[in-house]
């Protein structure tokens, strides 16, 4: 998994707190609506939404471990790693 896609800059810009999370996390740096997945380390979706910059989304219900955002811009996609305490 590559952690940016190269061809747009703006993507580096995108930052995910607070990382780890405990029952929810934020995505900001965003430009437009995006829409956001959450995927296990398996590569399993486990739920998508779509967010506006400063967003936060729930994740009390997943269980303590690493999972994978990936976020589908306009500008292009990117993944981020997040961390469940």
């Amino acid at each position: 998994m590559t952690n940016t896609d190269v061809t747009n800059p703006n993507l580096d810009e995108i930052i995910i707190y607070p990382n780890p999370a405990t029952s929810y996390f934020t995505v900001n740096g965003l430009e437009d609506v995006a829409n956001v997945s959450v995927f296990n380390l398996n590569g399993k979706v486990l739920f998508s939404t779509q967010l506006s910059n400063s967003e936060t989304v729930a994740v009390d219900d997943l269980p303590k471990g690493f999972y994978i955002l990936r976020i589908n811009t306009k500008g292009g996609t990117v993944e981020r790693k997040l961390i469940k305490k």
